[in-house]
């Protein structure tokens, strides 16, 4: 099964006061899809699909390190705070 579930999906959920709505779906049917979209060149297609369900790690060090200071806010607390702002803008 291919799942989309982790601490960022809660943070935006709880942010915008709504359920996640989480599908389950098969990873073989998601792979055929994106395959049709490969020859259909439809939006979801198998590059965009790798990078949806990547993981990616992004490291703040090298940017604390050149401004040798401290960053004013948090991964989390500046992921919130975007949420929130734009959900003022909906």
């Amino acid at each position: 099964m291919l799942y989309f579930h982790s601490k960022t999906s809660n943070i935006i959920s709880n942010n915008l006061s709504k359920n996640p709505r989480i599908w389950k779906i098969p990873k073989i049917i998601m792979n055929n899809i994106a395959k049709v979209g490969d020859i259909l060149r439809l939006p979801l297609n198998t590059e965009r699909l790798n990078k949806l369900t990547e993981t990616y790690i992004v490291s703040n060090i090298k940017i604390k390190k050149a401004i040798n200071k401290q960053l004013p806010l948090s991964n989390i607390q500046g992921m919130m705070k975007t949420i929130q702002s734009f959900n003022k803008i909906i």
